[in-house]
């Protein structure tokens, strides 16, 4: 979701501030298909999976539109030789998001927020703009606004595992939180594919602290901005909590997501718990008390964030992209 949620933010920027043409080509995924079709025209492949092929697709989808510049937020295999053939038969501008596969070779311009898994890339073939930096992370202008900062009578935690939550995480925290002695509340944020809403309200009625549930909320940034820390799964999330300066414990699906954490760690936006199977109730309740004792380190936190110039992103990338 957050591959699709970031393309529409930057589609949104180059329609509205650039006057470009916006079309979408997409291959599965029900969710951002009602996500992306309630804005865009959506292409999507007329055959059978077995008779696929990706290169041949996209070559139809770039000649239905007549497409100038095509973006790719994929990692789902295509090589980058058809990516060559179609940089070359079309003289079309390539552009690649946060793209570990060896397609990027073939980019003219390719953007990574400073994560440490670059280091293990090798980019000697590349001829092409590299633009590597917090100013160039992909984020919905919402994020990019202005909040008031949180005036809560007590401290508000905020709770979001991401629009599904397969692993259930959300219920697993509300029940770290529980071991928490300092007063405090919680706004959980659930998203349009949260499959557990009665039994996540089950339990939030047996709980001794305050909990407020965001459903899919309109205005998610200004919930967001609201929580004087958040406690999330790693991904977009993490960008967007940046974004609004709410320092954030984060938990990972992934070795690669543990890595990319470990970035907002260093750069002194919050606190990795590490992977999920390995983070236990103890230890959120722990790391919780810990901040909840020392309101200076969450306004280091917050300060750290606001130095990262992630305001100005979507300005810096769509510059690039239609210059």
């Amino acid at each position: 979701m957050g591959h699709v949620v970031r393309c529409l933010a930057l589609a949104a920027e180059l329609q509205e501030n650039h006057r470009c043409e916006i079309h979408f080509a997409m291959r599965e995924g029900e969710i951002g298909f009602r996500q992306v079709k309630s804005h865009y025209p959506v292409l999507t492949p007329n055959i059978e999976a077995d008779q696929f092929v990706y290169r041949d697709w996209l070559q139809s989808c770039i000649d239905a539109v007549q497409a100038d510049v095509l973006i790719l937020d994929a990692r789902d295999g295509l090589d980058r030789r058809s990516l060559n053939q179609l940089k070359n038969q079309n003289k079309i501008r390539i552009v690649t998001i946060d793209d570990p596969e060896e397609k990027r070779m073939e980019a003219d311009l390719a953007f990574f927020p400073p994560v440490p898994q670059l280091s293990d890339q090798n980019w000697d073939e590349f001829k092409g703009t590299l633009c590597i930096g917090w100013e160039y992370v992909f984020l919905r202008r919402i994020f990019l606004q202005e909040y008031p900062e949180p005036d809560n009578v007590i401290p508000n935690i905020l709770v979001t595992m991401g629009g599904t939550d397969p692993y259930n995480l959300t219920q697993s925290v509300l029940q770290a939180l529980g071991q928490v002695s300092l007063p405090f509340s919680v706004t959980v944020i659930i998203g349009p594919g949260y499959s557990r809403f009665e039994q996540l309200r089950d339990q939030i009625s047996e709980l001794d602290f305050e909990c407020e549930i965001a459903r899919d909320p309109e205005n998610i940034a200004e919930v967001m901005a609201g929580a004087d820390m958040a406690i999330a799964a790693f991904g977009q999330t993490a960008y967007e909590l940046a974004a609004l300066a709410v320092p954030a414990l984060y938990i990972n699906i992934s070795e690669d997501h543990e890595r990319s954490s470990g970035l907002f760690e260093n750069s002194g936006l919050g606190i990795n718990l590490g992977q999920k199977d390995h983070v236990k109730e103890n230890l959120i309740a722990e790391k919780v008390t810990s901040l909840l004792m020392n309101h200076g380190e969450l306004d280091t936190y917050r300060a750290n964030a606001q130095g990262l110039g992630l305001k100005q992103s979507l300005v810096n990338i769509s510059k690039l992209i239609t210059d």
